[in-house]
């Protein structure tokens, strides 16, 4: 080939290669998430299950909760973290269509389980700068989502002495799973 004819080509040995090099990277972000995005965990009020790890992530993947490592940081001890996209009218952010509710799961040995905390917040995708800065953030209302759930799904749970929760008029979704609109204060 001539400096002159440049002609663009592919490399089959290299796009063989694609799958070993996107695991690399989502290795390095793994990484990179742990070692510079890790906190303390928070002492927002909790209740307990008796679940493993597998066992919840299969009760809230079947209520439309999806694992959220990809946005989200990572807390020393945290075993679980699930989220569940809505739309939501929060009257006092009416610019902030997108809301998620967040889950996240620790083990707690006394009483034995897992220990589930649970927070609304703006959705990190479509509202960037309001979720880093923690705009509208409910722990209260996150919480009455998590109690309702397993209330519905027959889970027995021990609450934290500091438990504090907002009922379950605080989700956009259905005892069905399904998506109802609604206008929350």
């Amino acid at each position: 080939m001539s400096r002159d004819s440049p002609r663009l080509g592919t490399d089959p040995g290299r796009i063989k290669a694609v799958p070993q090099v996107a695991e690399q990277l989502l290795r390095s972000y793994w990484w990179l998430r742990k070692t510079v995005f890790t906190h303390e965990k928070t002492d927002n009020p909790y209740l307990v299950v008796e679940l493993t790890k597998a066992a919840a992530q299969r009760f809230f993947g079947e209520r439309n909760f999806e694992p959220g490592w990809e946005m989200s940081y990572s807390f020393r001890g945290e075993i679980l973290n699930l989220r569940r996209v809505e739309w939501a009218h929060v009257p006092a952010y009416p610019d902030l269509q997108w809301w998620q509710v967040h889950i996240r799961g620790y083990r707690h040995d006394d009483p034995p389980g897992l220990e589930l905390t649970a927070h609304f917040e703006a959705e990190p995708a479509e509202h960037p700068k309001e979720h880093i800065d923690h705009v509208g953030i409910d722990v209260p209302r996150g919480n009455g989502v998590l109690r309702r759930l397993l209330d519905e799904g027959g889970v027995e749970y021990t609450l934290s002495d500091d438990w504090s929760e907002r009922g379950a008029e605080s989700s956009a979704w259905g005892t069905d799973g399904s998506s109802v609109g609604v206008e929350v204060e």
